[in-house]
């Protein structure tokens, strides 16, 4: 008994000698075979796998990437076979950085390339090897990575912190094999914070995916001075594709929640894009363009298809900053904004799309309420639609309005209601417009104007018919028209309807109104006849 207690305690006190030495001589392999930019503390062997502590992976002396605990458990039953099983690989802590340089490269943390030595004797080495390795579960436990753009000065990094990931049944090479995948997240920095879950399956090898994404509160490229340019503050989606060869990604039931976007145009009436405009003065320089300033399309086989099925939108906002109407640009508010679409398409297809929203429009003396609902094709812009915009303060959409030299309007409220057509690249579209209770700024002279009509024939009208214009007319024109502008079109009709309803005889030239003198306000005369019928003709009336 005790020569047998004597024996156990020996082959013990081996056992742990061998384990030790074995740490040893894999630790000092392991970091021969990595080279010198890589680092552990320790590697520990029991029969359960193997455990290293505190890994580290250098460049030019500083630490690059790093594993607190990095756990392997292996199935040894398989360990003579072709395929090699592990059972659970667990990375604690894990802290890496990729970074794109002032070039536009990216620098992912890796280890330093060898240089091939020729085989010995003749021989060549095989082209491939039928090692393949399979992962059971791949587990990362509060992980942080870093996303640093070196092109931005300040605007530059992402930081994605208490990364909690699992991966299960992960092969390689690469099989085709669905894999089930969960990640959570948090987002920190300018470009872009908040938090992120995933989950659902992948394959690898295909690219496909089935994935479920929730987000809260979300914060996209967050400028000093402008504050976030869109923010969400909850986010649900379902992402699924079968594969690159599919060239399709659906996405369904997607629901944003109080979301909010800042939007922003030059004087020509393009957006701006405040990250592409810090990017530039940072750098010193303007983009680059492509050869002959236009950028090339794909070709029509390497097209992705996205199409969005189901889309809700509630309570967003949106303030727009429209520099094309004024300078500084003018602002506009849409809040409370609720909209549903049963599906779109990128790129655009020629099917229809139904539509529903509703939003405000704060005023300083009232709230305008748009309702509009319909169906309308993306790609060649058919629309069947109707809106109604009422209780409008007019004051909110003066640059809208107004044209230079026009006296300035105080106060006022707006109805718009319009049935919007169009079909084979033509509106056609009867709008119904009624302006209540118009105030306008202290006479300047007699020559002060509203909408290219006399300020004193519309206070006329105004007081003869109850504080109210109520006009009816029809929206048409060929929206290929470079000339066209829907906004425009619907001024001049209104002003021409409103002129006429006056008695006051005018044409239409262009985008100018001109008066045609006559017997005065109260009567057209024998030389507004004509251009009475001129009118009527020009306008089907």
């Amino acid at each position: 008994m005790v020569v047998a207690l004597v024996i156990l305690v020996v082959l013990a006190g081996a056992f742990l000698i061998l384990v030790s030495v074995a740490s040893k001589i894999l630790k000092g392999q392991l970091e021969r075979a990595l080279g010198e930019n890589f680092r552990v503390a320790r590697i520990g062997l029991s029969w359960g796998g193997v455990e290293a502590e505190d890994l580290q992976l250098l460049k030019d002396g500083k630490v690059i990437a790093s594993v607190r605990r990095l756990g392997l458990k292996p199935d040894f039953l398989t360990i003579f076979r072709k395929t090699v099983g592990v059972s659970a690989l667990i990375v604690e802590e894990p802290v890496a950085q990729v970074e794109i340089d002032e070039n536009g490269k990216f620098l992912i943390p890796s280890f330093p390339e060898k240089e091939a030595t020729e085989p010995t004797g003749g021989s060549t080495a095989p082209k491939g090897s039928s090692f393949s390795i399979s992962v059971k579960r791949i587990d990362v436990i509060d992980g942080t990575f870093t996303f640093r753009d070196r092109r931005l000065k300040e605007l530059n990094e992402i930081k994605a912190s208490h990364v909690n990931a699992r991966f299960d049944n992960f092969r390689f090479p690469l099989a085709d094999a669905v894999s089930k995948v969960r990640l959570e997240a948090s987002l920190a920095g300018s470009l872009l914070s908040g938090s992120v879950t995933i989950d659902g399956n992948v394959d690898l090898m295909r690219l496909g995916f089935n994935l479920a994404f929730e987000a809260d509160k979300l914060v996209v490229v967050d400028l000093p001075g402008t504050g976030p340019q869109a923010r969400i503050e909850k986010m649900s989606l379902q992402a699924s594709s079968q594969g690159t060869d599919a060239k399709l990604i659906e996405i369904s039931d997607v629901i944003l929640q109080k979301p909010y976007v800042r939007i922003q145009t030059d004087k020509e009436g393009k957006l701006v894009n405040p990250l592409l405009k810090a990017l530039q003065a940072e750098t010193g320089g303007a983009k680059p363009e492509p050869a002959g300033g236009k950028t090339p399309e794909p070709p029509a086989h390497a097209t992705t298809q996205v199409a969005v099925k189901g889309l809700k939108v509630n309570q967003g906002e949106v303030l727009i900053l429209d520099g094309k109407v004024s300078v500084p640009p003018h602002p506009l508010r849409l809040t409370d904004v609720s909209l549903t679409l049963d599906q779109v398409a990128t790129p655009s297809q020629d099917t229809w799309t139904a539509y529903e929203c509703t939003l405000n429009v704060p005023g300083k003396d009232s709230t305008g309420l748009l309702r509009t609902s319909g169906k309308t094709k993306l790609k060649s812009l058919d629309t069947a639609s109707k809106a109604s915009l009422h209780g409008l303060d007019i004051t909110t959409v003066k640059p809208y309005i107004l044209k230079a030299g026009d006296v300035d309007v105080t106060q006022g409220t707006l109805n718009l209601d319009l049935d919007l057509h169009i079909d084979k690249r033509n509106l056609n579209s009867p709008a119904k417009v009624v302006l209540r209770n118009l105030q306008f700024a202290p006479s300047r002279g007699s020559g002060d104007k509203f909408m290219s009509i006399p300020r004193s024939a519309v206070i006329s009208f105004l007081k003869a018919n109850n504080n109210e214009i109520a006009l009816n007319f029809v929206v048409e024109g060929s929206i290929d028209d470079p000339k066209f502008s829907l906004r425009e079109t619907m001024l001049t009709r209104f002003a021409v309807q409103f002129a006429d309803t006056l008695g006051l005889g005018v044409l239409n030239s262009g985008e100018k109104l001109i008066n045609v003198q006559g017997k005065g306000l109260q009567g057209l005369g024998e030389a507004l006849k004509d251009t009475s019928k001129s009118l009527r003709k020009l306008f089907n009336k």
